[in-house]
């Protein structure tokens, strides 16, 4: 009879001599021997969607080995089994969920024929959210209107790190993007913030929020309303002097108003509601380097004739003839 299992067993004595004979059968019970048994971990904290191996040690109160399975266990639900040797199991996994950390992870050994089974303490295995990045996002361009708000273009965004089969989306209705200034430049930064995740899988991640986008602020184009020129007496140069007017299309308080202005007659000559080209006007104030100016049109001036006088002109003395006609002589134009 083999003893080294646990259980009951009739035990009789057999006399081989002539004349011996057998003893009456006495009851033997043989107990399983104990087994005390212990997990350990070899990662914590362990970030999502890596490898973890959880070991668990069978320690037989004496003899052995132990055989069978342990099963590994996340608070009440089954993660899966190993099959010990040299009382040593092992389970890896790496489907542990943020949620729910930090795990309570213990391993149950059934036992077997010889030893009884054991559960282990509880260790705790803490998950960390995996960090994910998103590509393909851009800045758009904007007109300048007196803020730092930015927008984003998602068409082309896409999450970077998911773990296979997971679900895991992109979710914009909440973020804020802003340039640094308000005013007009090329390539300005913009920082993003408040991007977030959505879908089933969501709580194993974390989002870094996109950097180095640029974008443009362009400049806004005003236009002016009542600039007259002024009427002038021929002086030989068609140079126009130009006055007043107003701008339309400053936005909010911002300071802005005309520097200066340049205009031409068509030609330097007489005439009377000639027309005259603004050909330049500029800005000043604060908030003057966010705009620009459409020059106006259709401002038109008179140019009058010049009032000459003659200086030093003399007449010559003449012999009575019945006639007033006089003779002159010289002059200077001034």
């Amino acid at each position: 009879t083999d003893l080294t299992s646990a259980g009951t067993f009739n035990i009789t004595v057999f006399n081989p001599t002539p004349g011996g004979g057998t003893s009456n059968a006495q009851t033997l019970t043989v107990s399983k021997k104990t087994t005390t048994t212990s997990v350990a971990t070899s990662l914590t904290p362990q970030v999502y969607g890596t490898s973890v191996t959880f070991t668990a040690t069978v320690t037989p109160a004496s003899g052995g080995p132990a055989t069978g399975t342990v099963t590994f266990m996340d608070g009440a639900t089954v993660m899966g089994t190993g099959t010990l040797s040299s009382n040593v199991a092992t389970y890896s996994t790496s489907t542990l969920s943020v949620l729910g950390s930090p795990h309570s992870i213990t391993a149950v050994y059934g036992g077997d024929s010889a030893f009884t089974g054991s559960t282990s303490s509880a260790t705790s295995q803490t998950i960390t959210a995996k960090t994910l990045t998103v590509t393909g996002i851009t800045a758009n361009n904007k007109p300048y209107d007196t803020n730092t708000t930015a927008t984003l273009n998602f068409g082309s965004a896409a999450l970077v790190g998911i773990v296979s089969g997971d679900t895991v989306t992109l979710n914009t209705g909440s973020y804020t993007a802003s340039f640094a200034t308000k005013t007009v430049a090329t390539g300005k930064a913009v920082t993003v913030s408040g991007l977030a995740l959505s879908g089933a899988s969501a709580s194993n991640y974390s989002l870094t929020q996109p950097s180095g986008l640029t974008a443009n602020i362009t400049s806004v184009a005003l236009t002016i309303t009542g600039m007259t020129a002024s009427n002038k007496t021929y002086d030989s140069f068609a140079t126009a002097t130009l006055n007043g007017g107003a701008l339309v299309g400053v936005l909010g308080s911002d300071s802005v108003s005309i520097n200066t202005r340049t205009g031409n007659f068509a030609d330097k000559n007489i005439g009377t509601a000639k027309p005259v080209t603004v050909s330049a006007v500029t800005l000043s104030g604060t908030d003057a380097g966010n705009y620009t100016v459409t020059l106006p049109t259709g401002i038109t001036a008179n140019i009058t004739v010049a009032t000459l006088t003659v200086s030093g002109m003399t007449a010559s003395n003449k012999t009575y003839d019945t006639f007033a006609t006089a003779t002159l002589n010289g002059g200077t134009l001034g």
